[in-house]
C-alpha cells in the first residue's frame, strides 16, 4: 500500500498522513465466486440416486418413516420402484460412513415416492 504523506522529515521523524489520498486495492473475487457456484451446481446435479417406477407412486412422506428390510415383510406389500444409489460425492471416508450415506440416500428417495419400506 502506498501512502501519500505531507510535511517534511525532521529529526523526530514525524509525518502527517493525508488519508484522502490513500487508495486500498480490493481483490476481485467475482471470478472465484462464479467458479465455486459452477462447481456446486455440477456436484449437486451429478445425481447418484435414481429410480425406475414399477408401481403406484404415493404422496411423499418423511425419510424417518422409511424402514429397511433384509427379508420381505410378513404383511402384504406393493413394489413402487427399483432404487439405485452409491456413496459417490458423499465425502465419507470410512466404510460405515459410506453405508450411512447410501442408506440416507435410499430412504430419501423412497420417501419422495411415498414408500414406507426398502427391501434390500
Amino acid at each position: 500500500m502506498v501512502l501519500a504523506t505531507q510535511g517534511r522529515h525532521n529529526d523526530s521523524c514525524a509525518y502527517s498522513v493525508n488519508c484522502e489520498d490513500v487508495t486500498v486495492a480490493q481483490p476481485d473475487f467475482s471470478g472465484i465466486i462464479r467458479v465455486a457456484v459452477a462447481a456446486i451446481t455440477v456436484l449437486a446435479g451429478a445425481c447418484v440416486t435414481s429410480h425406475v417406477i414399477v408401481g403406484k407412486v404415493r404422496p411423499e412422506i418423511s425419510a424417518d418413516q422409511v424402514q429397511l428390510y433384509l427379508h420381505p415383510p410378513q404383511a402384504k406389500y406393493e413394489q413402487i420402484a427399483i432404487l439405485d444409489t452409491s456413496s459417490r460425492h458423499s465425502l465419507s471416508i470410512t466404510a460405515q460412513g459410506k453405508i450411512d450415506a447410501v442408506i440416507k440416500r435410499l430412504k430419501g428417495e423412497a420417501a419422495k415416492l411415498g414408500a414406507n419400506g426398502i427391501l434390500l
